[in-house]
C-alpha cells in the first residue's frame, strides 16, 4: 500500500493519534481543533499558529492533544495492510 493511500485513509480519523486528557483538564494554550474534523484540520492548525501541538475539542471541552508526531508515525498494525 502506497504511503499516499495510507493517509488519504487515516485523514478521517482524528482519534486514532490524540492522547486523551485528564478529566477536567483546563489546557488552553495552543490551537484546537474539534473531534469531528480530520487530521488535515488538525495539522493546519499546527502550521497556521507554529505550535506542535493541537487541542481536540468535543462538546466544550478539551479531551485530547494531537502532536506533528503523532500525525506521521504510522501505528504497525495500518503499515502491514
Amino acid at each position: 500500500m502506497s504511503t499516499t493511500t495510507l493517509w488519504a485513509q487515516r485523514a478521517a480519523r482524528l482519534v486514532t493519534p490524540m492522547v486523551p486528557l485528564p478529566a477536567g483538564s483546563t489546557k488552553t494554550d495552543g490551537p484546537t481543533v474539534d473531534a469531528e474534523g480530520t487530521l488535515y484540520d488538525a495539522l493546519a492548525a499546527m502550521l497556521a499558529s507554529d505550535a506542535s501541538e493541537v487541542v481536540v475539542v468535543a462538546d466544550g471541552r478539551n479531551v485530547g492533544v494531537v502532536t506533528r508526531t503523532s500525525i506521521f508515525e504510522v501505528p504497525e498494525a495500518e503499515a502491514k495492510v
